[in-house]
């Protein structure tokens, strides 16, 4: 209660003193009633910020100012201030409604309705209700009511705008800071304004028309003002000119008086008006402009943080799912690597056919799921954008051929020939052979998975070519189901096929072709499909490849890794065993460690020439063992070279490795030949001695190629390939059956099955296997059980030469 009268009578104060300085100035030149009432400004500011509370201080103060400055009586003085206070409270009744009194000034509406009602509506209600009250008392006569009434609402529209502004801003926006450059800088050019406005209104003594603009002059240092700093300065620095103005035209100087107008405060009136409604009209607009960009700052931080969030969100999910991959490869891996193991193990045993069967189909289902995980680890790879491609010198010749061997065995069965036409490819070029090699596979393997009968047929052909570069494409064609033009937009997409029915009536994952696009684009390439359905399919993609040269080397075959004392570390007793039984067979020395503390204590017992380290271990994975390893103090072995062996052969994982002190990293599950070649690297080769040919062998396996024409022609392509798959896998089973009853000593059944496996032979053409299986025969009715051991290791030699020049000549006739 007490602060609500302090401030009523603080309003009162004020517009009471405010009102005699004013009526004391302008009695004092004589003119009065005063042009300009400032006090006004007093009135809104206080209704806008203390609402009807301050209503009684406006009326007091209001009442006061007419009553001891106009000598009017106590009724009209109070009459008057009846208006003076209405005016301010319906102004600031409809600035609360319609603009954001909360900031004022801020936004161009707020300026609108500012002048509109607080200053424009205020002077209207005010000069009608003082004007009404004067003539209803008798003190204003009837012909001056116009003049009066205009004076009036121009000298409270105007005493708003005078203060009125400057009064809000400055209760308002209290937060405003200067640096002391920023004041230094405001404070210099505001003196220079009030200099350069004193020098206009109180130094022109010339009477001349054309220096009524030069008080224009000072828009340009208001507007600086208020868009360099802030409203609250340009209203500020407006008020103040405005005063010093006002006093230069009152005192009878200045471009108004000097020009002769009618009325110079009038127009004195006019130019305080409309600089006022400029700054406040700049100062919204630039106040407009610092929100909204203050606003896009703050949502452009919100938007960077969001991002910034999402971004470690991913890396964290990526994170995760390499782990995961990593964990899962390594578990799904490392029993794949022990039955893969096995079943090449088993392989190399004496089976019956049914066995031997059985576990080729285990073989073919393990190197099935392998080839899935090894798709799904591409697809992480490719979606993480970590595709990887290792560059080197290619012989497009031996991938493409290659290839397609892999693939000839699988589309024998089915009756189907696979050709390769390679027209004008350069010898050697520079890409990524594996990669290549991977795109070909998911071509080829799709191909042979959807076509029932006919051929597959890989062509590779230049299109352009240049002294270095050449572009080559790749296409693969079969005559199988084929794709009709709606579904061609499904493919190339992960887990995508066709129908639904196909991944159930022809397997798969529906990774391959969208595996393949990916690579042929990481080459730089492209790949696209042409289809016909019930006619078959034509994959293609182009890669641009450099020429390159590469020097010979000696056939791989010829040469093998020295024997080494090896150090397997493996976890996994199963798997163990079988990497052991592996490696032992080409003629290495090892020894097992089922953790890394065991490793540590062998090789501190035993020099060994290489440690195979698995990484994945309990209590001491591989990475901290071989650390602790380097740190030993014996520098013989603390320098053993250490191969990490992991089924995770992601970059970054190779780094770890090489960061803790390996040397090189072999992927499971373990493939024979590629661990060679990396001991051969490392630890130097030698000549692979094969037991020598008998003297009664020729080089090269001797077919009957009348008969095998006569019976092609007579079966016809598709018939005869699937005579030639039975005939391959029934005489490799026999081949097995005669080994093991020679081992036993069961000359008889030797006998048996080399004269079921010499008729076939030579019914078919293969003479050569025919003659040898049919002396095998001949020594075994005999008795000569020398002699039957001697022919069946010419037999096991020979059978696989013969398969592969049958195989050869089965390409010649497709």
């Amino acid at each position: 209660m007490h602060a609500v009268v302090r401030n009523n009578l603080a309003v009162a104060g004020s517009y009471w003193a405010l009102g005699y300085a004013v009526a004391v100035f302008f009695k004092a030149f004589g003119v009065f009633p005063a042009p300009n009432w400032p006090s006004a400004s007093i009135a809104l500011a206080a209704a806008l910020v203390g609402g009807p509370r301050l209503w009684p201080g406006i009326f007091a103060g209001s009442f006061l100012a007419n009553y001891t400055l106009f000598d009017a009586s106590a009724v009209i003085a109070g009459a008057i201030s009846l208006s003076n206070t209405l005016a301010p409270a319906v102004g600031a009744l409809l600035i609360r409604r319609l603009c954001h009194t909360a900031q004022p000034f801020f936004q161009f509406r707020d300026v609108v309705v500012f002048t509109l009602f607080g200053a424009g509506l205020h002077g209207f209600i005010a000069a009608t209700g003082g004007i009404a009250a004067a003539f209803a008392g008798g003190v204003l006569p009837a012909e001056a009511v116009p003049s009066a009434w205009l004076r009036w609402c121009l000298a409270d529209a105007g005493g708003t705008l005078f203060f009125g502004p400057a009064l809000l801003l400055w209760w308002h926006d209290r937060t405003v800071r200067l640096s002391r450059a920023q004041a230094l800088e405001l404070g210099t050019i505001s003196l220079t304004t009030l200099l350069l406005t004193a020098a206009i209104f109180f130094l022109l003594s010339a009477e001349r028309h054309a220096v009524s603009g030069l008080p224009y002059l000072l828009a340009a240092p208001l507007l600086w003002v208020t868009v360099r700093f802030s409203p609250r300065a340009g209203t500020t620095l407006f008020s103040a000119v405005a005063i010093v103005a006002t006093l230069g035209t009152v005192a009878g100087l200045g471009p108004f008086i000097l020009m002769g107008a009618e009325r110079p405060l009038v127009t004195l009136g006019l130019m305080v008006v409309s600089l006022s409604i400029g700054v406040l009209s700049i100062g919204s607009l630039t106040a407009e402009r610092k929100a909204a960009m203050r606003e896009l700052e703050a949502t452009n931080r919100e938007l960077e943080e969001r991002v910034a969030a999402r971004t470690a969100e991913l890396v964290r999910a990526n994170r995760a799912k390499d782990e995961f991959l990593t964990t899962i490869s390594h578990e799904m891996r490392t029993p794949l690597t022990s039955l893969l193991g096995n079943v090449q193990l088993l392989l190399d045993e004496p089976l019956l056919p049914s066995q031997r069967q059985m576990a080729e189909r285990m073989g073919n289902s393990g190197e099935s799921l392998l080839s899935l995980i090894n798709d799904l680890l591409d697809l992480s790879r490719i979606e993480a954008g970590r595709l990887e491609l290792d560059w080197g010198a290619v012989s497009v010749r031996a991938v493409a051929e290659g290839t397609v061997r892999m693939l000839e065995t699988t589309a024998a069965v089915k009756g189907l020939a696979v050709r390769c036409d390679i027209h004008d490819v350069p010898d050697w070029v520079w890409g990524d052979a594996q990669r290549l090699r991977q795109a070909l596979m998911n071509l080829l393997g799709n191909a042979v998975k959807f076509t029932e009968c006919g051929e597959i047929r890989l062509e590779i052909t230049p299109l352009e070519a240049a002294a270095d570069s050449i572009h080559l494409c790749f296409s693969v064609s079969d005559t199988g189901i084929g794709i009709a033009e709606q579904d061609l937009a499904k493919l190339f997409r992960p887990f995508s096929q066709v129908e639904a029915s196909t991944s159930r009536r022809y397997g798969g994952s529906g990774l391959g072709l969208m595996i393949s696009k990916r690579l042929v684009e990481a080459m730089g390439g492209q790949i696209g499909v042409d289809s016909i359905p019930g006619q078959g399919s034509r994959f293609w993609f182009v890669i641009p490849l450099r020429h390159t040269q590469v020097e010979v080397s000696p056939p791989p075959g010829l040469l093998r890794p020295r024997p080494l004392s090896i150090l397997l570390v493996e976890d996994v007793m199963e798997s163990a065993r079988v990497l052991e039984a592996l490696i032992r067979r080409e003629g290495h020395a090892v020894t097992l460690a089922e953790d890394g503390r065991a490793a540590l204590a062998a090789v501190a017992r035993t020099p060994y020439d290489l440690v195979l380290m698995d990484l994945q271990m309990p209590g001491m994975d591989g990475f901290e063992t071989t650390r602790r390893l380097r740190a030993l103090q014996d520098p013989a072995k603390a320098c053993i070279p250490v191969f990490a062996l992991t089924a995770n052969v992601m970059r970054h994982t190779v780094e770890a490795c090489l960061e803790a002190g390996m040397q090189d990293v072999v992927a499971k599950p373990l493939r024979l030949e590629q661990l060679n070649a990396k001991l051969i690297a490392r630890f130097g080769a030698e000549i692979a001695h094969e037991p020598p040919a008998s003297s009664d062998e020729e080089a090269e396996a001797e077919l009957d190629t009348e008969t095998l024409d006569q019976y092609h022609a007579l079966l016809g392509p598709a018939a005869w390939l699937k005579v030639t798959a039975v005939y391959r896998t029934n005489s490799l089973a026999s081949l097995e059956r005669i080994r093991q009853a020679a081992r036993a000593g069961d000359l008889e059944k030797v006998s048996r099955v080399a004269h079921s496996l010499a008729g076939s032979s030579l019914t078919l053409g293969i003479s050569e296997i025919g003659a040898l299986t049919a002396d095998i025969e001949q020594a075994a009715l005999e008795g000569d059980a020398a002699r039957v051991q001697t022919r069946c290791e010419a037999l096991s030699r020979q059978l696989p030469t013969a398969l592969q020049a049958l195989g050869r000549w089965e390409t010649t006739m497709a």
